[in-house]
């Protein structure tokens, strides 16, 4: 069923299209390209032809003629066809009613994708295309549904892990399903290679963490977590600089916030966007400053000076999260 916006899942679509055939026509509302990629890979399996063709458009790039004569002017007795086809906007009125026509009689024989990832439901173009054609959700889903969609993603590729394992892969690399499909995919390489038969190799890999964790916990003030990232990130041989890159830009972005700004050039994990309110919390302004101060200050001495790295990224942790005292 629908969703308040009309919208359905894409599992919905999937199940759907397994059991009564895939539709001439669907649409995909939202940005997340891997939901966008994970849809017509789903589509082209359903097909079950080794051999079809998958084609991609853009209306900015492409003329809208020639794209809409491809789809069109097909035979029936060719082989089947995906198009996925963007931008939108830049297809003439005229254009879009041939389109729909063509999407709105039962053919199964090819299927067009169309990809909108801004998220407007006011927009002509969907208006006409939601009469007869079904919106599918492929915004990016929030936190607690990622849940549902890796154990989706593991009954697909008829994978199945402990629930632990499950629970430890969405804490640790939880930011994107994208992240956690490709962790999953490293994950079951390696216990292939090393012809592993249990899951030691599993909860070994999902034990390292990404620096947005560390980022979370210090945005915490979690010392103790802390540390334990930190170390684990140290042992990996996770360079300093990218540790501080990325530090450097969480709490810059802390300071715009609390000036009442937002750096949209500031492209931080969604997961630590997500918890932005929980670190202001946290911190305040002369706090923030004298942070920034000190990460430029260890950047600036990691590269000239030979000095324990690691030692002074602990020390860094303890002032950033037990106060910050400048005479430390």
């Amino acid at each position: 069923m629908p969703d308040k916006f009309g919208l359905f899942s894409i599992k919905e679509i999937i199940t759907d299209s397994r059991r009564n055939g895939i539709k001439p026509m669907y649409v995909l509302m939202g940005s997340d390209l891997y939901l966008q990629s994970f849809f017509v890979n789903q589509i082209v399996k359903i097909f079950n032809n080794k051999n079809i063709s998958k084609q991609s458009y853009s209306f900015e790039e492409t003329d809208p003629i020639h794209i809409i004569n491809e789809i069109t002017g097909i035979s029936l007795f060719a082989d089947p066809r995906v198009f996925v086809l963007r931008g939108l906007k830049k297809i003439s009125k005229n254009y879009m009613s041939e389109l729909i026509e063509w999407g709105s009689y039962p053919r199964q024989h090819n299927c067009v994708i169309i990809v909108k990832n801004e998220f407007d439901l006011k927009n002509s173009y969907i208006k006409k295309l939601r009469k007869n054609i079904q919106l599918i959700d492929t915004r990016t889903p929030f936190p607690n549904k990622i849940r549902d969609w890796v154990k989706y993603i593991l009954k697909l590729k008829k994978i199945n892990l402990p629930s632990n394992i499950i629970e430890n892969l969405i804490e640790n690399c939880g930011d994107s399903i994208a992240n956690i499909e490709n962790e999953i995919e490293k994950i079951l390489i390696d216990n292939i290679e090393n012809n592993h038969e249990n899951n030691s190799l599993i909860e070994k890999k999902i034990k390292d963490y990404p620096i947005w964790r560390l980022i979370d916990s210090l945005g915490r003030k979690d010392i103790n977590n802390s540390f334990k990232i930190y170390i684990n990130l140290w042992i990996n041989n996770i360079p300093t600089s990218q540790i501080l890159f990325n530090l450097s830009f969480f709490y810059q972005e802390l300071i715009w916030v609390v000036l009442g700004n937002k750096n949209t050039q500031i492209k931080l994990n969604y997961q630590i966007k997500k918890n932005m309110n929980i670190y202001l919390k946290k911190y305040n302004f002369d706090e923030l400053k004298n942070i920034i101060l000190d990460i430029r200050k260890i950047d600036f001495d990691i590269k000239n000076f030979s000095l324990s790295e690691r030692d002074i990224m602990l020390k860094f942790i303890v002032k950033a999260c037990k106060g910050y005292d400048e005479s430390f």
